[in-house]
């Protein structure tokens, strides 16, 4: 099957190896940013596309975008055989109807260009227009993961909503937790076993069941001890105790 890439951000980064690892034909990248889109085609051996419209010669084209610019950058394509797909976790499946084959593949997964990752244990979360679009998508993802789930426009949002809530504001904590202590002169690699171990758990427990720590036992004297530790910090102690507060809710409000 062939497929090309508009984009030339962590999206496009990843799917350039995606199609390839999974035996694809990538016919080439046409970005805005050319010196970005140059280093994915550089990188797989793959060409340079001169104009936007070359792209969609192709059974496949994906637009990795940045959300606020897919609906308009897609209301600029001339109109095409060729499946259109995006690849947001929040932008309706709506934002392309302007073509007749359209879909959304979004895969719910944290992606950083560079950083390489193991494709099979992505899940994708696919849209479609119609049935023939639908089953081309499936035939594309299908040798990089068996992980499918056929969604529409309000539970991707909702399950994007999700993520964000289990990946983005979590590596913020970690983020915060290294600070606090590059701050104090320790080190951060005394706390990777216990986050390796939370996230490990996670595969077979539910949330609610790991949830420990002082907050989750009420111990009031710890919390505001902690809380002492943050006087030079306001931003972080408001964080702390509304944090702790969400926990303290939830163990009395199960």
């Amino acid at each position: 099957m062939t497929f090309s890439i508009i984009g030339s951000g962590n999206m496009a980064w990843h799917l350039a190896k995606m199609g390839k690892y999974a035996g694809h034909s990538l016919v080439g990248i046409w970005g805005r940013n050319e010196e970005a889109a140059k280093l994915i085609t550089a990188e797989n051996d793959i060409p340079l596309l001169a104009t936007m419209e070359a792209a969609l010669l192709t059974d496949i084209c994906f637009l990795c975008l940045a959300d606020h610019a897919i609906e308009s950058f897609a209301a600029s394509l001339p109109k095409t055989n060729c499946l259109i797909v995006h690849t947001s976790g929040i932008i309706p499946l709506a934002a392309l109807v302007a073509f007749e084959n359209h879909a959304v593949c979004w895969p719910c997964m944290s992606m950083k260009k560079g950083i390489e990752a193991d494709y099979s244990l992505f899940p994708f979360c696919l849209e479609a227009s119609n049935q023939v679009s639908l089953q081309k998508l499936r035939e594309f993802i299908a040798p990089i993961s068996e992980k499918i789930y056929v969604t529409d426009t309000s539970k991707r949002q909702h399950l994007h909503l999700a993520a964000v809530f289990a990946n983005n504001f979590v590596t913020l904590m970690q983020r915060i937790s290294a600070e606090i202590c590059e701050a104090n002169k320790l080190d951060f690699e005394v706390l990777r076993p216990m986050m390796l171990s939370h996230a490990q758990k996670l595969m077979s427990h539910s949330p609610t069941e790991l949830q420990t720590g002082v907050a989750n036992r009420g111990d009031q004297e710890a919390m505001r001890q902690h809380k002492s530790l943050l006087e030079e910090s306001p931003e972080l102690r408001a964080l702390y105790h509304q944090l702790s507060e969400a926990i303290i809710n939830r163990k009395s409000n199960p």
